[in-house]
């Protein structure tokens, strides 16, 4: 293994071969019951079915088990493996806190507070995605767009190392997804849409959906649904086939579909 200083902690030592997207999600998504079983991997250039996992030397050991037991094992407990989805389960045997009827344009879907569902671990699932959202921005993953967080980058950095509190001017809203569609899905984290004078990313993990939003314009309103800052600490379920195939749309925009997934001509 090649030394060099780790993106995390800073320190010079063997790099592992990190992944950006945990090897588990590619594993859930295979289909045996398929010629070809591996999964579909959009990137910017191609869109072709893959073994391939996005990955490069970029972490120490230690800091890969951190992100590990920190939140990704956690994490992967609670996704769409294929057969269950531990997460929705827990939450479509309760009631919900409070259900927001669907608007114009979104769906109707129900928030479940920490209150009434503590045996959730908050914690882990946002220590997942924050280290997800900056491992896209603190390295350069081929055919992975990378993100700009900004001067965000630095106090997530911190974050992770537990070197600080949670920090400022960031929000994170978290959907569970109760289409098929989503809970099949996995996306590296990439841009949302303009939604503001801030920065906006997602990602998707088999039925978990993360909006991370950075900057100090953030509307007071984002903070009422924030995973972390809410005193409800809100876990927003809904069906987010919607959002999924705009991601898709805007992940395949420069993307050459290979001629094995063309079907006949």
């Amino acid at each position: 293994m090649p030394v060099g200083k780790c993106g995390l902690c800073l320190k010079s030592c063997e790099l592992q071969r990190s992944h950006l997207l945990p090897s588990a999600l590619y594993r859930m998504t295979r289909d045996p019951n398929l010629k070809n079983p591996n999964p579909v991997l959009i990137t910017r250039e191609i869109t072709r079915t893959s073994s391939e996992q996005t990955r490069d030397y970029f972490l120490c050991a230690e800091c890969e088990e951190r992100f590990n037991t920190q939140g990704e094992r956690y994490a992967m407990s609670q996704v769409r493996d294929g057969e269950i989805f531990p997460l929705l389960e827990h939450i479509s045997a309760l009631a919900p806190s409070h259900v927001v009827p669907p608007g114009a344009t979104s769906p109707e879907f129900s928030l479940y507070f920490e209150v009434d569902t503590p045996k959730i671990d908050r914690d882990r699932l946002v220590y997942y995605c924050l280290s997800i959202i900056w491992r896209s921005a603190a390295h350069s993953w081929k055919g992975i767009n990378s993100l700009d967080l900004g001067p965000y980058q630095e106090s997530v950095r911190r974050y992770l190392l537990r070197q600080t509190a949670f920090p400022g001017y960031v929000v994170v809203h978290f959907f569970v997804a109760r289409d098929e569609l989503s809970q099949q899905t996995l996306f590296p984290p990439s841009i949302l849409k303009r939604l503001g004078p801030f920065r906006s990313y997602s990602f998707t993990s088999r039925g978990l959906l993360y909006w991370m939003h950075v900057g100090k314009e953030i509307p007071s309103g984002f903070y009422s649904f924030c995973f972390v800052n809410s005193p409800l600490r809100p876990i927003i379920s809904c069906n987010c086939e919607k959002k999924t195939m705009e991601a898709f749309v805007q992940m395949s925009a420069t993307s050459r579909v290979a001629r094995a997934l063309q079907g006949p001509r």
